[in-house]
């Protein structure tokens, strides 16, 4: 489902409401499943989506339409949109008294989370919006920090917004059937105190209409699991113990001071001076193998000595009794270069070192 960000609100004054150790609104998509599971999708998205932006920013989504805010609406549309709400309102506390009445108590869990989902701060005007003509809220689950008793705004504001309007013609055109300036007084009266009054005699007859159309609800209540989070840290800690364990038995089973070796200790080849030494010869005797092999005849061999004595005699070489030659037989410029054992270099650079002449 598509859903358009609606506002993005703060939680510095605010205090969420909670139960069972979770705020309300992280429990956001539990309601919303029950609600389209009993086929009430327009209760589910009474609740704006919230997501968690940093530690007290929350962005709020809704399913996309014509977006509009409460007070931006005209006197006919907030009218509807109220008794929308009104409606909403009692559909839910019927689905909250039967999930109360449940014997599960992961019913009544969920009944307390939708209960105090409808908790909202300051003036519900600023919080409800219309989405093609249907009530939606942000900040829902919330209640000012210096809020010391619980408050049913919702509830109160579905059953006092109507009871105010009669109200209001009354101070405008009250004045106008008294023609008589010597009975002006008395309409001012009459004004000051016609306000009180009617909204008193009129909020018993503003809750039946909504009661009178709510649809029925099945007498079954939909079973709730709820499930404690994993604890995936323990998981660490057992394969910790599991690596510990392991390397201990190695250190007592299969060390070399151990007696009696275990069945799964690894096979260690042990290598002392006389193995290197007798490594080391086979190794020089394989290299020395694949020379003869790759040898050339005596004829060829004492052809290329008498080249290479003939080059140092032009050279104006002199031998030592170390010596060292390199021939090679093209016209790249090729250097002898000769680390001495104490780190010296005879080069180009440096024809003279170590006892040694280039």
């Amino acid at each position: 489902m598509e859903r358009q960000l609606i506002a993005e609100t703060s939680l510095v004054g605010l205090r969420p409401t909670g139960t069972g150790g979770r705020r309300i609104f992280e429990c956001w998509e539990q309601i919303d499943n029950h609600l389209r599971r009993k086929s009430a999708a327009d209760l589910a998205d009474l609740f704006a989506e919230p997501v968690v932006q940093t530690s007290t920013n929350i962005a709020w989504f809704a399913p996309e339409g014509d977006l509009r805010r409460f007070r931006d609406l005209d006197s006919d549309e907030q009218k509807a949109l109220r008794s929308a709400l009104s409606e909403q309102l009692s559909r839910l506390d019927k689905e909250i008294q039967l999930l109360r009445s449940s014997g599960d108590a992961g019913a009544r869990l969920l009944a307390e989370m939708m209960e105090l989902a409808q908790q909202v701060p300051g003036a519900v005007e600023d919080i409800l919006y219309s989405i093609n003509r249907r009530p939606i809220l942000i900040s829902w689950s919330m209640e000012l920090e210096e809020a010391t008793t619980r408050r049913q705004p919702l509830k109160e504001f579905v059953r006092d917004m109507p009871a105010r309007k009669p109200a209001d013609p009354a101070v405008e055109v009250g004045p106008e059937p008294s023609p008589d300036e010597s009975k002006s007084p008395a309409p001012e009266e009459t004004v000051n105190e016609e306000p009180e009054a009617v909204p008193v005699a009129e909020i018993p007859p503003a809750m039946p209409p909504p009661l009178s159309v709510v649809a029925p609800v099945v007498a079954k209540a939909h079973r709730i699991v709820m499930t404690h989070p994993f604890r995936w840290w323990w998981l660490l800690w057992g394969l910790f113990a599991v690596i510990l364990a392991v390397i201990l038995y190695l250190l007592l089973r299969c060390s070399s001071w151990s007696i009696t070796p275990g069945y799964f200790c690894p096979v260690f080849h042990r290598l002392d001076a006389e193995d290197l030494v007798a490594e080391s010869l086979s190794n020089e005797i394989s290299a020395l193998e694949g020379d003869i092999l790759t040898t050339k005849s005596c004829a060829e061999l004492r052809a290329l000595h008498k080249e290479l004595e003939q080059r140092r005699s032009e050279a104006g070489a002199v031998k030592g009794d170390l010596t060292i030659s390199l021939t090679w037989n093209s016209e790249v410029d090729l250097d002898l270069e000769v680390k001495c054992p104490n780190g010296q270099m005879i080069d180009f650079q440096h024809p003279e070192a170590c006892g040694g002449h280039l």
